[in-house]
């Protein structure tokens, strides 16, 4: 395990600025003699343009009148009240300089407020947050996608997924806990800094644009009569603003509740998640719902849609509409094994639906796949067209057995801990259902996911690039990224494009 990150250190506190010099108040004051003195002293100096002091030809006079001549006591004291003064006004000097260097290089980030709003900026690790998720999804992504049927569309949100586990995490302990972070991409993380990132992520996704709809809800629902950890309830209401009730799970009108909670926030995309009747040994249904609606930046033409053949991963050769568009100002990235385009949605631009199209197959390409693919910062500015798809599915998977090869069977089995959630500590994870929805047409792309987890006891450059001309006719891989935090909201492959 790696040392915890923290973020937050106690601000540096600085002494007020000294006051005056008690010498100065001390001081005798100067005769009229020696006044007159002064001021020829300071009348023979002047300063250079480079910082130099140079003596004036008045001073230059008394310097020579004054070589033979040896001067009084009296005549001293003047001198020496100016060098004072100076010493003591360049160490004022300093000593200002000092403070506003050190306040200004030593300042340490804020503690977030308890209720942070979506104006809040996210803390540092949001960003490292988001690269966790990316890196889980990923693993989850390629888990599924071996063992799913050839002709299968697959989606899934790795945001929804790491959300809702996030959650379950702040109520395991000990082997169960190492198992979840390794798996998570969390070590090296404290609890309350995957706490403090995962809010400031969710406040950086909410609304990003006029034009695009995000909206983050997280649940917990607990079975009647089960003592949970204030704790656990109060870490996940604070960082990820979780609606938290206790219903009677032998009433189906508690699968309905929760159900009607999930279809609210999908806005009807997704309006189930819990089967009824609820079994008896389950205790808490931990859930996240994600629904994203974004307009393209730039709309494809509807009358420029038509049907083309598409050839499916069985080789088999259907009939689909593809959409198509040219712009001088495509942001493009060609390899030797892929083809990408990004697809801006909104009026500024934060979010875009990145589509890859092998130039071998798909499953090269996702065997290949990374999170820095997906988030690279090399496309450049191409002119050039691409046909892609409209398409409209809806994907299902439980997850239990992908977490469990990824390397947490403990909290599955009877051995998991979770001592931080219940008292009793009898409890595992029973099952992670995932659902998406998603709708990509011309105008833009809806989207929407929920997790619940159910608690139970027991590119290569070019000078002068010629226009590219992308025709997405065969199986690809699309992903929907947040451009400020890098947050892969949803992720998946289309083998065979339904309407």
């Amino acid at each position: 395990m790696q040392e915890n990150r923290s973020l937050n250190e106690p601000p540096v506190e600085f002494p007020p600025e000294d006051k005056k010099d008690s010498n100065q108040q001390n001081q005798k004051t100067p005769t009229s003699a020696e006044n007159k003195h002064i001021k020829t002293v300071q009348n023979s100096m002047t300063v250079s343009n480079k910082g130099e002091l140079k003596s004036s030809k008045q001073n230059e006079q008394n310097a020579t009148s004054q070589q033979a001549k040896i001067p009084s006591q009296a005549e001293l004291k003047p001198k020496k009240s100016m060098k004072l003064i100076i010493i003591l006004f360049f160490i004022v000097l300093l000593s200002v300089t000092t403070f506003l260097f050190l306040n200004k290089s030593n300042k340490t980030p804020v503690d977030r407020p308890d209720s942070l709003t979506p104006e809040a900026s996210p803390s540092p690790s949001s960003f490292e947050i988001s690269s966790s998720h990316n890196s889980f999804g990923i693993d989850v992504f390629k888990n599924i996608y071996e063992t799913e049927e050839e002709n299968t569309n697959i989606m899934i949100s790795p945001s929804s997924i790491a959300l809702a586990l996030s959650m379950t995490y702040n109520g395991a302990d000990e082997k169960t806990k190492e198992e979840m972070a390794k798996v998570l991409y969390f070590n090296g993380f404290d609890i309350k800094e995957v706490n403090k990132a995962s809010n400031g992520l969710i406040q950086t996704l909410s609304n990003p644009d006029p034009k695009v709809e995000i909206a983050i809800a997280n649940s917990i629902w607990t079975k009647d009569g089960v003592n949970i950890l204030k704790e656990f309830y109060d870490q996940n209401e604070k960082f990820y603003e979780a609606k938290i009730q206790t219903l009677n799970f032998s009433d189906d009108s508690a699968a309905d509740t929760i159900n009607e909670w999930v279809s609210k926030n999908t806005k009807d995309k997704i309006p189930t998640i819990v089967e009824k009747p609820i079994s008896e040994n389950v205790i808490m249904y931990l859930i996240n719902a994600i629904y994203f609606n974004g307009s393209w930046t730039y709309e494809f033409d509807q009358s420029l849609t038509e049907k083309q053949k598409f050839t499916a991963s069985d080789q088999s050769t259907i009939t689909h509409p593809l959409m198509t568009q040219s712009r001088e100002d495509f942001n493009y990235l060609e390899t030797e094994d892929f083809q990408a385009a990004s697809l801006p949605y909104g009026e500024n631009k934060q979010l875009s639906m990145y589509v890859f199209l092998p130039k071998d197959n798909l499953d090269n390409f996702i065997s290949l796949l990374s999170g820095n693919k997906l988030t690279d910062k090399t496309f450049s500015v191409r002119e050039g067209t691409l046909l892609l798809p409209k398409f409209k599915l809806e994907y299902e998977k439980e997850l239990s057995e992908s977490l469990i090869n990824l390397g947490m069977p403990e909290a599955f089995s009877n051995d998991a801990n979770f001592s931080k959630m219940v008292e009793s500590n009898d409890v595992k994870i029973s099952k992670v259902l995932h659902k998406t929805f998603i709708d990509v047409n011309e105008e833009g792309a809806e989207a929407a996911a929920a997790t619940s987890v159910k608690m139970v006891y027991g590119g290569v450059s070019e000078n002068n690039p010629k226009p590219f001309y992308m025709e997405v006719n065969k199986p690809f891989f699309y992903a929907i990224v947040d451009g400020e935090s890098s947050e892969i909201l949803f992720m998946g492959v289309v083998r065979k494009p339904e309407l």
